[in-house]
């Protein structure tokens, strides 16, 4: 995967001093992580992408969002990977950073995962609002399917 910028020592050392709060107990501490990482933008992928296969779900829903926040296509694969961990907030998540991504390729998945209304994780609301993302018109195919609750 070709990453789109390089970052310098000094902004890799700055990264890694947020990507180690990400895991942070503290939802303050982490989301402040998460914030200060978004500012570095395509320059923290490479170091989000080895935190992909974290055993902390907060950190790997974490990581899906800021790729996903990216907008960089070469992390499409990462993110759709993402749909299918075993934490459901960290699915809704991968699902929600679909539609930041902005990749079009990214729609079919979405539509299938519209239809998922049985899923804890509530992907197919997530789906829903990521398929709106592209302009898509998502009444019919994701209120209407949503169950009667009555």
């Amino acid at each position: 995967m070709a990453l789109p910028e390089l970052a310098s020592p000094d902004t890799r050392r700055r990264i890694a001093g947020h990507l180690v709060n990400l895991a942070s107990d503290d939802d303050a501490t982490a989301t402040q992580a998460e914030l200060r990482l978004l500012r570095f933008g395509t320059k923290a992928i490479g170091q989000l992408l080895e935190l992909v296969g974290n055993e902390n779900p907060r950190v790997r829903l974490r990581v899906a969002y800021l790729l996903g926040k990216t907008g960089a296509p070469e992390v499409f694969p990462v993110v759709a990977a993402f749909v299918h961990d075993p934490d459901d907030l960290v699915r809704y998540d991968a699902v929600m950073s679909l539609g930041y991504l902005g990749d079009p390729r990214a729609i079919p998945l979405l539509k299938e995962l519209a239809t998922h209304w049985d899923d804890p994780a509530c992907v197919a609301s997530a789906a829903c609002m990521s398929l709106a993302r592209f302009g898509i018109d998502t009444d019919d195919s994701c209120y209407n399917a949503a169950p009667n609750p009555h």
